[in-house]
C-alpha cells in the first residue's frame, strides 16, 4: 500500500506541476478530448432511446403469448379464435387488433381493440386513480358492457384535454365516432405502447368503428407446456402462420441497430482525433523532461515506474476530458435525439420516445472508451520515457534524432501494408448485419495514415520547396523547422488527415448517394398524384382504397391509373415489400435502374412469371437472377423467377415487383392499395392539376379516407427526409475537424515555446516580429498541406469502402460513385485557413517575451 501512495504523491506532482506551468496547453487537450468524449456519448444516449421505446412498446404489446397467430400483410378472421381454443395444446387465445386513426387535430393515435376477458392472460393493464396510483376501483369490463367506452394512456388524455367520463372523437378511413373515456390508464403494461399515446376498446368496438368486422390483426396463442407449435400450424389455412411474437421486434431492432452501430462509429471519430491530441501533449512531455526522468532513474525509479507516469498523465486527460464533456454532452443529448428519433421513424420503424435517460452503464462505457483511447496514445511516449537512463542525458538529442530517422522508415512501411491491405480485409465475409471487415478496413487505413503522416510531411516539403523559395526566407526556415519536427509534427498531419478523410469520403458517399436515391425517384417513383388510403405507411399498407375512388377516376377520362397493392413481409429473417402492381403500366410510365437481369426480363414481369427485386433485398435474401422467389401473400402462393435485380432505396429491406394481374388470378386481394394517376394532356402546371384533382376527391363522399400527394411534392418531400437523416452526420464531421484543427493549434504553439532560444536569437540578430510571424503561418501551411494530401488519398479510399462495402453488408444498397468535387474544393481552403488560423496564438507566444530575457535564461 506504501509504495502506491509513494506512487500516487510523485505522479500527482509529476503531472500536475507541468499543467500548472502550462495550463493553457492542457486545457485545449482537455478541451478537445471532451467534445470527442461528448458526441460519443450524446449519440450513443439518442439512439439508446429509440431502441429502448421500440423494445419497451413492442413488449408491452407482445405481452406473455407463446405464439403469435397471423397471415403478414394482412388481416385474419377472428373465428380462428374458437377452433384454436379447442385444440388440446392451447391454453389460452386473445385476439388482437390495432390501426393508427386520428383525432379532431389531425394527430395520429393508436387504436388497440382486445377482448377483455381473454386478454387479461396476456397483456397486464391497470387504471390510474386521482393520485396517479393504481385504482381498482373502476370496472375495466365496462368496455365490454358500455358501447363506445375506451381506456386512455396518460399522455394522450392530457394531450386530448379530457378525464374519465369525458367525450372526444376519432376519424378513420371517413369513419368518424364519439367515445367516452372509461378511465385513464396507469403507465405501465399496455400503457407502455406508444409511449401511451393509444387508447384501447373492446375487440367488438374497433372492428366497427375500422369497419373490418370479423378480422383481427393477430390471435395470440399460449401453449401448454411441451407443446409445439407444429399443433397449431396444421389448422391454419394458406397464408396464415404461428410465430414466435418476438419476430417483428427482432426485425425493427436489426434495423436499427444497424444505423445505430453505423452512427456509433462516426461519432468514435472525433475521440479518435482526439488521441492525436493525447499523443502530442504527452510525446511533449516525455522529450522535453529527459533530464528529469533521468534523475529519476539514477534516484532508483525503475523502467515501469517511469512508463507508468506518462500512462497516468494520459489517463488523467481522458478522464478530466470525459468530465469537461458532460456538460456539453447534456446539450447534445436533446439535439441528437430529435434527429435520431426523426430518422428512425422515417426510415425503419415508428417509436415514440419521450426523453433519454442517463443510462449508468453507457456513462461509464464513454468513461472507459474515453481513458482507454487516452491510455492507448500515451503508450508510444511511455516506452520511449521508459528507455531514458542517466547515461543518456547528455547526448539524448543525437541518439534520439537517429533512431527516429531509423524508426521512421520502418514505421512508415508498416503504414503502407496497413493502408494498401485496408481493401483485401474489407472483401473478407461479414457477419449477417454487422460489417465486421469493413470497419476493420477502416481502422487499418487509418492506422496506416498515421504511421505515414511524418513521411508525408517530408514529401510535401520537399514538393513545396519552390513555394518555399518564393516565400523568402521565413519559408525556408519554416521548411527546415517542419522537417525536423519529428513525431509531434507528424502527429497534427496525422489528426488532420484524419478528419480531412473522414469528410471526404463521407461528403462523397452523401453526394454520391443522393445523386442515385434524386435519379432513383425521377425514374421509378414516377406519378402526378400519389394515392393510397389515409395512414396507409403508419398502418403498414394493409387497407384498401374505397373502390369507389377508381370508377371516379375512370369516368375523368383524362388519366390513366397503375393501381398496386403493398405488403410488409418477411423471407426469412430478411423485412421487405412486396408490392403487386401494373406490370404494363409500371413499365410504360417508370424505367428501373438494373443492376443485374435475364435476357427475356420484361416478357416474364409482363406475364406474370418474373418477378424484380432490389438490390438491397437480393444481398441480405443472397439471391441473383435466375434464382426462384417464393413467397406466400395471403391466399396466394408466387413462385416466380428473379428476372432483375434494380437499384432502389426503399427502407425495410427493400422491394419485390410482381404483376398484380398475375397476383390476383393466384387468388390474391381483389382490391388496390396505392394508386398512381398520371394525366394523358402532358402540357400546363402539372402540379397545379394534382393539386386541383386531390381536392376535388378528397371533396367526394368517401374522400376523409384517402391521401393524396403530388408527384413534385412527394420528391420534395423525402429529399427533404433525406437530407434531415444526413444532418447529424454533417455536425459530428464539422466536431472532427474542429478537434484536428485544434491539435494544429496545440502543436504549433508547442513547437514555438521548444524553439524560444533559436525564435530569440533571430529576433537579436535583427529578424523582424513580422518575419516570425511568417515563419510560424508558413510552418502551419505546411502541416495544413501534408495533413490535406494525406486526407485526400486516404478519403479517396475511404469512399469506396464505405460505399461498396459498409453501405451494401449494412442495407444492402450500393449507389454510383461520384466524387463531389464541390465540396472538395471548398474543403480544401476551407481547413488550410483553419489551419492559418492558428498560427496567431502561436505567434503570440513567440513574441510574448523580450528576446535579452529569454537568452539570459537559457
Amino acid at each position: 500500500m506504501r509504495p502506491l501512495l509513494n506512487f500516487a504523491r510523485i505522479a500527482c506532482w509529476f503531472v500536475l506541476r507541468q499543467w500548472r506551468q502550462k495550463l493553457w496547453r492542457s486545457l485545449a487537450v482537455i478541451v478537445g478530448v471532451g467534445l470527442g468524449a461528448s458526441v460519443f456519448l450524446s449519440v450513443r444516449l439518442a439512439v439508446n432511446a429509440s431502441v429502448e421505446a421500440f423494445s419497451q412498446g413492442m413488449d408491452a404489446f407482445t405481452g406473455t403469448a407463446s405464439l403469435s397467430v397471423a397471415a403478414p400483410g394482412f388481416r385474419v378472421d377472428d373465428s380462428l379464435v374458437g377452433r384454436l381454443l379447442r385444440l388440446p395444446g392451447v391454453t389460452q387465445a386473445s385476439p388482437v387488433i390495432s390501426a393508427y386513426v386520428k383525432d379532431d387535430a389531425g394527430n395520429p393515435v393508436r387504436l388497440i381493440g382486445v377482448d377483455p376477458l381473454l386478454d387479461r392472460a396476456f397483456r397486464g393493464f391497470s387504471i390510474a386513480g386521482s393520485s396517479g396510483e393504481a385504482d381498482q376501483g373502476v370496472n375495466w369490463m365496462d368496455l365490454m358492457a358500455v358501447p363506445g367506452t375506451v381506456l386512455l394512456g396518460k399522455p394522450l388524455a392530457q394531450r386530448l384535454g379530457v378525464e374519465p367520463g369525458g367525450r372526444f372523437t376519432l376519424h378513420s378511413g371517413g369513419r368518424e365516432a364519439s367515445f367516452t373515456v372509461l378511465a385513464v390508464l396507469a403507465p405501465e403494461g399496455l400503457a407502455g405502447v406508444e409511449a401511451g399515446n393509444l387508447a384501447v376498446a373492446d375487440i367488438s368496438t374497433a372492428q366497427e368503428f375500422l369497419g373490418l368486422a370479423g378480422k383481427v390483426d393477430r390471435i395470440d396463442v399460449k401453449l401448454a407446456p411441451g407443446v409445439s407449435a407444429d399443433a397449431v400450424g396444421e389448422i391454419l389455412p394458406p397464408g396464415v402462420h404461428a410465430a414466435p411474437p418476438g419476430e417483428a421486434r427482432e426485425s425493427g431492432l436489426a434495423m436499427i441497430e444497424a444505423y445505430q452501430l453505423n452512427l456509433t462509429v462516426l461519432s468514435f471519430v472525433s475521440l479518435f482525433v482526439g488521441m492525436f491530441l493525447v499523443y502530442s501533449l504527452v510525446s511533449l512531455d516525455a522529450a522535453s523532461r529527459r533530464k528529469e526522468l533521468a534523475v529519476l532513474r539514477s534516484l532508483g525509479a525503475g523502467p515501469g515506474a517511469v512508463s507508468a507516469l506518462f500512462l497516468f498523465q494520459g489517463g488523467m486527460l481522458g478522464a478530466l476530458g470525459w468530465l469537461a464533456g458532460m456538460p456539453v454532452a447534456a446539450v447534445f443529448t436533446g439535439w441528437m435525439l430529435q434527429g435520431v428519433s426523426s430518422t428512425v421513424n422515417n426510415l425503419f420503424v415508428r417509436v415514440a420516445v419521450q426523453g433519454a435517460s442517463l443510462d449508468p452503464r453507457e456513462i461509464g462505457l464513454s468513461l472507459g472508451v474515453t481513458v482507454a483511447v487516452s491510455l492507448l496514445a500515451s503508450i508510444g511516449p511511455a516506452v520511449r520515457a521508459m528507455r531514458v537512463s542517466p547515461r543518456e542525458a547528455m547526448s539524448i538529442h543525437r541518439q534520439e534524432e537517429s533512431q527516429s530517422a531509423s524508426a521512421g522508415r520502418v514505421w512508415a512501411a508498416l503504414g503502407l501494408v496497413l493502408a494498401v491491405g485496408a481493401w483485401p480485409v474489407s472483401m473478407l465475409p461479414s457477419p449477417t448485419g454487422f460489417p465486421l471487415p469493413g470497419y476493420l478496413a477502416i481502422f487499418l487505413l487509418f492506422t496506416g495514415l498515421a504511421l505515414l503522416s511524418p513521411f508525408a510531411l517530408r514529401l510535401t516539403i520537399a514538393l513545396a520547396a519552390p513555394l518555399a523559395r518564393l516565400g523568402g526566407v521565413p519559408a525556408e526556415l519554416a521548411s527546415a523547422q517542419a522537417g525536423r519536427g519529428g513525431n509531434r509534427a507528424a502527429v497534427s498531419v496525422g489528426a488532420l488527415a484524419t478528419a480531412m478523410a473522414l469528410f471526404l469520403a463521407l461528403s462523397t458517399m452523401i453526394h454520391s448517394f443522393r445523386a442515385s436515391f434524386v435519379t432513383w425517384l425521377d425514374q421509378t417513383v414516377t406519378g402526378d398524384l400519389f394515392v393510397r388510403p389515409a395512414y396507409a405507411e403508419l398502418n403498414g399498407y394493409r387497407d384498401n382504397l374505397p373502390p369507389e375512388l377508381s370508377a371516379w377516376l375512370a369516368a375523368r377520362g383524362d388519366v390513366e391509373v397503375v393501381p398496386y397493392l403493398r405488403r410488409y413481409l418477411t423471407l426469412g429473417k430478411t423485412a421487405y415489400q412486396f408490392e403487386a402492381t401494373d406490370m404494363p403500366g409500371l413499365l410504360k410510365f417508370s424505367r428501373f435502374a438494373v443492376l443485374e437481369r435475364l435476357p427475356d426480363a420484361e416478357a416474364l414481369l409482363l406475364s406474370g412469371q418474373g418477378v424484380a427485386i432490389a438490390e438491397a433485398l437480393a444481398n441480405q435474401a443472397g439471391l441473383k437472377a435466375g434464382d426462384r422467389f417464393h413467397v406466400q401473400v395471403g391466399a396466394a402462393r408466387v413462385d416466380a423467377v428473379v428476372a432483375m435485380v434494380v437499384r432502389s432505396y426503399r427502407t425495410r429491406g427493400g422491394e419485390a415487383y410482381f404483376d398484380l394481374a398475375a397476383f390476383q388470378s393466384l387468388g390474391g386481394d381483389p382490391g388496390a392499395g396505392g394508386l398512381r394517376v398520371y394525366f394523358k394532356d402532358r402540357s400546363g402546371d402539372l402540379t397545379a392539376r394534382a393539386e386541383a384533382l386531390r381536392a376535388q376527391m378528397l371533396a367526394e363522399p368517401w374522400g376523409p379516407g384517402v391521401e393524396g400527394v403530388p408527384g413534385t411534392g412527394l420528391h420534395t418531400l423525402v429529399t427533404g427526409i433525406f437530407d434531415e437523416t444526413f444532418a447529424i452526420t454533417g455536425v459530428l464531421l464539422v466536431i472532427a475537424l474542429g478537434v484536428a484543427a485544434l491539435g494544429v493549434c496545440v502543436t504549433l504553439t508547442v513547437r514555438v515555446l521548444e524553439r524560444m532560444r533559436q525564435i530569440n536569437t533571430l529576433l537579436a540578430v535583427g529578424a523582424s516580429r513580422g518575419q516570425i510571424t511568417a515563419m510560424v503561418l508558413w510552418e502551419a501551411v505546411y502541416l495544413g498541406l501534408a495533413g490535406e494530401i494525406v486526407g485526400v488519398i486516404g478519403g479517396l479510399a475511404l469512399s469506396v469502402i464505405i460505399i461498396y462495402v459498409i453501405n451494401r453488408q449494412s442495407f444492402g444498397w450500393t449507389f454510383v460513385y461520384l466524387l463531389d468535387w464541390r465540396a472538395l474544393a471548398l474543403s480544401l481552403p476551407l481547413i488550410l485557413a483553419a489551419v492559418l488560423a492558428a498560427g496567431p496564438p502561436a505567434c503570440r507566444a513567440a513574441l510574448s517575451r523580450t528576446p535579452a530575457l529569454i537568452l539570459r535564461e537559457r
